[in-house]
């Protein structure tokens, strides 16, 4: 089955639940599609974010839509050290070789708009779709072979080797590249095929993003456009985890990566790091005191069958300043809280525990 199989299965399975998606619901979601089919996200997980996002009153702005959102406070009008230095950057990318013989070889010497990006995109992948767009890697090369480059690039064993169920590649791979639309404020992403027009702006913008600071999908409107991206003082990405346990989704080992210019006053990065913060976090939050994070701990060391009448019982013997007495209902509600906030202090769509407030007095961590 290739990859284009692949991502029709997964999408007949989504909408099964969810209805019909549109094709910009798709291009959405793609990139977790592809996951999933790697096996690095659970198809629950799609649906669930899918559905979620769906409800307006319910939605949570993404993680990518908040650092973009976010503005460094630190901006001004007129001429600024990075506005100069953007404009710099900008004119040695346009002079650089790979981009002109691009330029003149695809698109014929003629920038186009940027409205026109989407369906050339779409028109090239139309053109790419016999072309093999799954990538294996990690394949093992046994003792005594050599290796050497390829005419047409790429690494070459020599003797050859087979890869197959006695000698097996350790992954799959897609190459994604990123792109923007003037509609939309979110990146968007789609598998390239080997050795097309794509996968060669694919390399040519992630090449491009690297060495200037940008953006992968700057880089490419910035290819095929002209248009020169902007150079941020501050950039903002997001590094997410999350798995699933018995006591519902964990966020907790999801970091925030700020890639900051040394010349910013450590004023600026406060502020700018506050800002981000309080959009992710909330205003108002206040990490676990002392006994709510043994309260944390405590809940979920205890066996799963125990009722939570025992486990306050529990605790009020060997947590006595603490005690909560006879008062079934505060202890419970303080568990699941302490829980939550320290396993998922970061909200995703669906939340951590979905039907908590429908919890009888059984379990301290089945939803």
């Amino acid at each position: 089955m290739d990859l284009k199989d692949s991502v029709t299965q997964v999408w007949k399975k989504i909408e099964a639940v969810t209805g019909e998606l549109s094709d910009e619901e798709r291009s959405d979601w793609l990139g977790l599609v592809l996951e999933h089919i790697e096996r690095r996200c659970l198809l629950e997980t799609i649906i669930e974010t899918i559905v979620a996002t769906r409800r307006p009153q319910h939605r949570r702005p993404r993680m990518e839509e908040i650092l973009k959102s976010t503005q460094p406070e630190f901006r001004v009008k007129g001429i600024t050290r990075t506005k100069v230095l953007a404009e710099i950057v900008a004119t040695h990318a346009n002079q650089d070789p790979e981009v002109v013989q691009f330029r003149e070889e695809v698109l014929e010497g003629i920038s186009m708009k940027v409205h026109d990006i989407q369906l050339w995109i779409t028109q090239e992948q139309e053109k790419e779709r016999e072309r093999p767009a799954i990538f294996l890697d990690a394949v093992p090369l046994p003792v005594g072979h050599d290796i050497h480059d390829g005419v047409y690039g790429g690494i070459v064993p020599d003797p050859p080797i087979s890869v197959g169920e006695e000698h097996p590649a350790g992954r799959l791979r897609f190459e994604l590249l990123d792109y923007g639309t003037p509609d939309n404020a979110w990146v968007r992403r789609v598998p390239v095929a080997h050795d097309g027009v794509l996968a060669r702006l694919h390399h040519l913008s992630i090449t491009l993003a690297q060495r200037y600071r940008w953006q992968p999908a700057q880089a490419t409107a910035f290819v095929l456009t002209g248009l020169p991206p902007v150079l941020p003082a501050i950039d903002a990405t997001w590094d997410s985890s999350f798995f699933q346990t018995q006591a519902g989704g964990v966020t907790a080992l999801s970091r925030l990566v700020l890639t900051i210019d040394p010349t910013l006053s450590p004023k600026e990065v406060h502020n700018y790091f506050q800002a981000i913060r309080q959009r992710i976090l909330g205003s108002k939050w206040r990490d676990l005191n002392e006994s709510q994070l043994e309260l944390a701990r405590f809940a979920l060391h205890r066996a799963q069958e125990e009722s939570w009448q025992q486990c306050m019982a529990a605790w009020n013997t060997e947590f006595q300043r603490w005690s909560y007495g006879d008062n079934l209902g505060h202890f419970r509600r303080d568990c699941l809280h302490a829980i939550q906030k320290l396993m998922a202090p970061v909200r995703l769509a669906n939340n951590f525990f979905p039907h908590s407030e429908e919890n009888n007095a059984k379990t301290p961590r089945k939803s």
